[in-house]
């Protein structure tokens, strides 16, 4: 009951009076979301009893879930209230399958989190090498078991296919599985808690299935991370939250180095590394771009992104800078004549978090190499 009071009072219903009775947060909840609102809390304590259970992190856990909820009813929203409703619980549930596995399995689980940490890979594809099936997959005969709605099935069991896949795999439910698949990326990008898996995907193609407005997306960004901060202290109980610590923070500290990046992509706007570094950003922090991260998502990209780069460069009064060119199978670069005086690395997307911060590493310390070569 206290909980749901607190859920109620939560910026996400909130509507200026606070409510003070059991009564008033059901009303203010409303009738129809009542029943899903006290399952997912059900589940929320469920999963909710350890600091770490089999290597995950219950605490970073539940704020990615709530965080991926979060994002995904505002990007179902435009669709109606109920559909926001059930994407926010789908957010809510879509890595339950991963507690379950660690609670089942907790030693084989912990080396599958090891493997992907040390491999620098995504943690479902760990999941599916060493355990035979991943964690979206145990989903489908839970969410049976519980009993919950039919229609968050498909979207929760395929949300980590590619927006190509779910037109093919789940057609009928494409915009579901798309609005959660989309979700997820965003809170990997936003560094908004971790389910384990430290990875950042690409949504470029997620965005155009869902022909998502740019401001939509920029509101998630601004607002999103105040209301999961506020969300995880009115779903988890509060002797929970003592030792919190936040991932942007972390990932941040964990370069050791200036990192003043300056993204570079023809799609700015949808581009999940932008957003990335846009929550590492120190705002004390001052000084002129020193490395360049550029988006390339196919081969007709090189020109027009390498033109992109020197214009940005120009803005920021800046040359030459460092590059690293992300793309889907890390082997597409800038033109020859654009990259053969700089330093420059080409990485994959998706990429690990460690797999990023060790590039910058590398070509930051060679680009001082070089400069004090060159003096």
């Amino acid at each position: 009951a206290l909980k749901l009071l607190r859920l109620s009072n939560s910026t996400v219903y909130n509507r200026g009076e606070q409510c003070d009775s059991i009564k008033k947060a059901v009303l203010r909840i409303g009738g129809s979301q009542i029943k899903q609102a006290v399952m997912n809390l059900s589940v929320i304590d469920q999963f909710s009893c350890s600091d770490a259970m089999g290597g995950l992190d219950t605490k970073h856990f539940w704020e990615h879930a709530i965080a991926c909820g979060l994002i995904a009813g505002r990007l179902a929203k435009p669709r109606g209230d109920e559909f926001a409703d059930s994407a926010m619980t789908m957010g809510l549930l879509h890595d339950i399958g991963r507690m379950i596995l660690a609670h089942a399995a907790p030693d084989e689980y912990r080396q599958v989190l090891e493997t992907a940490r040390s491999m620098e890979l995504p943690l479902e594809q760990v999941e599916k090498r060493m355990l035979m099936m991943d964690h979206a997959e145990v989903m489908d005969r839970i969410l049976r078991t519980w009993q919950f709605p039919k229609a968050l099935f498909n979207p929760i069991v395929f949300h980590h296919l590619s927006a190509g896949n779910i037109r093919r795999t789940v057609p009928q439910e494409s915009q579901e599985a798309a609005t959660l698949a989309l979700a997820n990326c965003l809170a990997h990008a936003m560094l908004l808690g971790s389910s384990g898996n430290e990875t950042i995907y690409p949504i470029e193609d997620l965005c155009d299935m869902l022909r998502l407005d740019p401001k939509q997306l920029l509101a998630i960004e601004r607002e999103v991370p105040d209301e999961t901060s506020d969300l995880k202290f009115s779903m988890l109980s509060r002797s929970d939250l003592g030792s919190w610590t936040e991932r942007d923070a972390e990932w941040a500290d964990a370069f050791g180095c200036e990192f003043r990046p300056l993204v570079v992509s023809l799609k700015p706007e949808f581009d999940s590394i932008r957003i990335l570094c846009e929550r590492l950003k120190d705002p004390m922090q001052v000084g002129k771009p020193n490395i360049a991260l550029v988006r390339i998502r196919n081969a007709r990209d090189r020109v027009p992104v390498g033109q992109a780069l020197v214009d940005a460069e120009r803005a920021a009064g800046v040359e030459n800078l460092p590059v690293i060119a992300i793309s889907a199978g890390g082997e597409l670069a800038l033109e020859h004549g654009l990259v053969s005086k700089r330093v420059n690395r080409n990485m994959r997307i998706p990429f690990a978090m460690s797999r990023l911060v060790r590039t910058v590493r590398e070509v930051l310390e060679e680009q001082e190499r070089t400069l004090s070569a060159a003096a």
